[in-house]
C-alpha cells in the first residue's frame, strides 16, 4: 500500500472578477510521483510555494495565503499568493513557453498592483512585458525567494 501525502489550495474569490469558488487543487508532497514534465513542475513549484508560506507563517508570524484563480470563463492562473483579500503575487507555470497565459494578462488587467509571473522550466529568457509580467525561468524566480525571504 502506497501513502500520498497531498495538501490542498483553495481558489482566490474577489469582487472583480468572476472566481469559481467551490472546486480545490490537489497536490502532491512528493512532486517527482508525477509522470509527465508539464504537471510535474507545476506540483514542484507548488510544493516550493508552500514551504515559502509556512516559512513565514514561522518565522515572520504573517498568513500569506497560498490560492489559484479560476472563473466561470475558464481562466486559471496556477497561483496567488495573498495577504488575506489582496493578491500579491500571480504565478503561471509552463514547462517551456514563456510567452505570458491570457489568463495571466486578464488576471493583471483585474489586479495591476499585483506581481505577475510565467515561469518556465526551461530557456534562457528574461523578459518583462508592456503589461507588467515577467516571463523567466523557475530557477530565477526560486533564487529570488531564497535570497530575500529565507536564511542561505
Amino acid at each position: 500500500m502506497r501513502l500520498c501525502a497531498v495538501f490542498r489550495i483553495s481558489p482566490f474569490g474577489g469582487l472583480r472578477i468572476r472566481a469559481i469558488k467551490k472546486a480545490h487543487k490537489h497536490y502532491r508532497f512528493d512532486w517527482s510521483l508525477v509522470p509527465h514534465d508539464g504537471p510535474k513542475f507545476e506540483k514542484l513549484i507548488a510544493c516550493r510555494l508552500l514551504k515559502w508560506i509556512q516559512f513565514q507563517q514561522d518565522t515572520q508570524g504573517i498568513d500569506p495565503d497560498l490560492t489559484f484563480f479560476g472563473d466561470a470563463d475558464g481562466r486559471e492562473v496556477d497561483f496567488i499568493d495573498a495577504d488575506r483579500t489582496r493578491p500579491v503575487r500571480a504565478l503561471e507555470c509552463k514547462r517551456s513557453d514563456p510567452k505570458p497565459s491570457r489568463s495571466l494578462g486578464y488576471w493583471k488587467k483585474r489586479f495591476p498592483d499585483c506581481a505577475a509571473w510565467q515561469l518556465t522550466a526551461t530557456g534562457d529568457h528574461d523578459f518583462v512585458t508592456p503589461e507588467g509580467i515577467r516571463a523567466c525561468q523557475a530557477k530565477e524566480f526560486l533564487k529570488g525567494l531564497a535570497e530575500h525571504h529565507e536564511p542561505s
